[in-house]
Order: structure tokens, then C-alpha cells, then sequence
């Protein structure tokens, strides 16, 4: 399951095949998505948008800790791990169905991480497979991922 924020002209029904792709792209507000991969129109899954093109570090970290809320204008954000297997899985996927249903279905509503509070990492998405991703270096420093043994 993959967590993801929508918006108001996010579709709520219907079948679609995917469309054109762009490893950056330009976003409305000034803003530009890692790997958008188009749904129909202007509506994209993409990553949570950046504010410089091409720098990985410039993550608007405040809408990252929005991701699981309806906050987009329309597109489906993601983690960049997930829009990146989107992207990188394109010519297997035949199409995306969206559908309108308050239940999750039986894999329950997915939850991604607040990352705001880390101001040494937070301009990066922490699951962005970047080699100079700070959250890589934390997290093998802190034994691994955010999982906790009991």
C-alpha cells in the first residue's frame, strides 16, 4: 500500500492509462515533482513537491508531513520510494482504477513518517534511494529503518 495525498480535482471514479513521463517536472505553484508519471491531464502521480528543479534536498517537508490528507490541488502524491516504482514499473502497469469508498480495503490506510522536527534531514524524502540522502546515513547510524524491535 502506498501513502498518498489528493486534492479536490483528484478523480474519484473511472479507469485510466497512464501517459507521459518526466523525471522532474514543473508543478503549479512554482514548484516541480520527482518522478511524475501522468494519470490524465494535469493530474500526475508524482512526489511531494521541491522547490528548486532537480535538487533533491529542497523537499517542501512541511506537505511531506501532510502526505495521507487531501492537500493536492488534484495530483496523487507520494513518497518518492512509491512514485519512483510507478515510474519505474510504467510499461507493466496496463491502467489505474480509482474508486470512491470510505473503507481502505483489507490492506488498511498506509501512514508515512513526520519529518519536520529534523531540520538536519528534512529538505530530503527519507525514502529517496539519492546517495547523498542524509536520512540513509541516520538510519544506518540508528540500526536500520524506523521499525522498533520489542
Amino acid at each position: 500500500a502506498m501513502v498518498c495525498s489528493t486534492g479536490g480535482a483528484t478523480p474519484t471514479s473511472g479507469v485510466y492509462t497512464l501517459g507521459e513521463q518526466h523525471r522532474w517536472h514543473y508543478l503549479f505553484g512554482d514548484v516541480y515533482g520527482q518522478y511524475s508519471t501522468q494519470i490524465t491531464g494535469n493530474i500526475l502521480f508524482h512526489s511531494v513537491p521541491y522547490t528548486v528543479y532537480g535538487d533533491p534536498s529542497s523537499l517542501e517537508y512541511w506537505e511531506f508531513d501532510k502526505l495521507g490528507e487531501a492537500c493536492s490541488m488534484g495530483c496523487i502524491r507520494l513518497q518518492v520510494k512509491d512514485a519512483k516504482w510507478i515510474y519505474d514499473n510504467f510499461s507493466i502497469i496496463t491502467a489505474v482504477e480509482f474508486y470512491n469508498d470510505p473503507d481502505p480495503g483489507p490492506l488498511g490506510k498506509p501512514e508515512a513518517p513526520v519529518i519536520s522536527q529534523n531540520e538536519a534531514c528534512r529538505g530530503w524524502d527519507p525514502t529517496d534511494p539519492d546517495p547523498n540522502n542524509p536520512w540513509l546515513t541516520e538510519q544506518e547510524a540508528s540500526g536500520s529503518s524506523s521499525e522498533t524491535a520489542e
